[in-house]
């Protein structure tokens, strides 16, 4: 062990002081979080210990991928012990296709179903949900039957077997075409049970909106209806910048038809997202009682989350060599489709 003797008390206060007062601009100490302390311990089998290897996996497994890690970053700082609640849950485990072994997890997906599901997961527990709404088996469950429709294994009782990859990751089945198949079978004790091994996803951006939006401008509602022509699969980097375009001009219908004071149509982006949430949500920094679906989007776009949505939306448009997935499209596509559902509420209601 390296010390340092000093001759009296006062010449040691200095150092004293950096060490009991934190990290004091880069010469004190790093203070440690739950997630650092599970790390450093590898205690095995507990909540936190769980969380902290899923997130490992997450963050080796996609290391370029700035609204999952931003959303990483929330719950590693803030609500590990949430996270870990959860995914120690085996209901839980079941509905995502997951499954601990040691220092490892499997899933038996394929990797952009497991990215997928686990975003929408890491969304919720970033924005709102704190671990008193899933302290019980109960409210877990509740949560899950609110979760049904990105929950690749939701309503299962036994999970099938998953192939582990050269990787460290599992391989979903495939049919005889090579392709994903929609279909896994678990098998029960008594009979088997077809379960479905994909959530449903949309195969355009916004897709099915149109009758929840009646008071947005035509204009936008018309873009809307021809980017249904196209696919998400196809043409994701197209959809990327078609939903950044969409979702600016619903701001700007909002800016103009609010009245919303201190923003013009000519502020950047960030500015008018936060102007127009904060004049349909007023609490929106209030995970207690804010909307969820908006405190979503909130924490995704804005300086909570350093805006990586925004910045992501940014680069589809400004930087060609921006990555571009089917999967971060869709994520964006449900993360601003409350938003946009919101906008045209009030101004149906500045109409009335």
């Amino acid at each position: 062990m390296y010390c340092s003797v000093v001759a009296t008390e006062e010449d040691a206060r200095r150092w004293i002081e950096l060490r009991h007062t934190g990290e004091n601009e880069g010469v004190g100490v790093v203070p440690w979080g739950a997630y650092e302390v599970q790390n450093f311990s590898g205690t095995q089998n507990t909540q936190s210990r769980r969380a902290a290897i899923l997130i490992d996996y997450l963050i080796n497994r996609f290391p370029d991928d700035a609204s999952l890690l931003a959303s990483i970053a929330q719950v590693r700082d803030n609500r590990l012990t949430t996270l870990g609640r959860l995914v120690s849950d085996p209901d839980v485990r079941r509905a995502l296709g997951m499954e601990f072994s040691g220092d490892s997890v499997s899933f038996a997906h394929d990797e952009g179903v497991v990215r997928d599901s686990l975003a929408h997961l890491l969304d919720d527990v970033a924005a709102s949900l704190s671990v008193q709404k899933v302290y019980t088996k109960s409210l877990r469950r509740t949560y899950l039957d609110q979760s049904r429709e990105w929950l690749p294994n939701y309503g299962t009782t036994s999970t099938g077997s998953s192939q582990e990859s050269p990787q460290g990751g599992t391989e979903a089945s495939h049919d005889t075409h090579g392709e994903p198949s929609g279909d896994t079978i678990s098998q029960g004790s008594d009979a088997k049970r077809r379960t479905r091994s994909f959530p449903r996803q949309e195969n355009h951006i916004f897709q099915g909106i149109q009758p929840q939006i009646p008071n947005l401008d035509p204009g936008i509602r018309n873009l809307i209806s021809d980017c249904q022509r196209v696919r998400i699969d196809h043409s994701p980097r197209i959809c990327g910048v078609l939903l950044r375009v969409i979702l600016e001009m619903a701001l700007d219908d909002a800016i103009d038809q609010l009245k919303i004071p201190n923003v013009s149509m000519r502020s950047p982006l960030e500015t008018k997202f936060s102007k127009v949430i904060r004049k349909i949500e007023p609490h929106i920094e209030n995970e207690q009682v804010a909307d969820p679906d908006l405190r979503r989007a909130w924490v995704h776009s804005s300086g909570q989350a350093g805006g990586a949505a925004i910045q992501a939306l940014h680069s589809y448009v400004h930087s060609l060599q921006a990555p571009s997935n089917a999967v971060t499209v869709r994520q964006y596509s449900r993360l601003y489709r409350p938003l946009l559902i919101r906008i045209s509420q009030a101004i149906g209601e500045v109409q009335l």
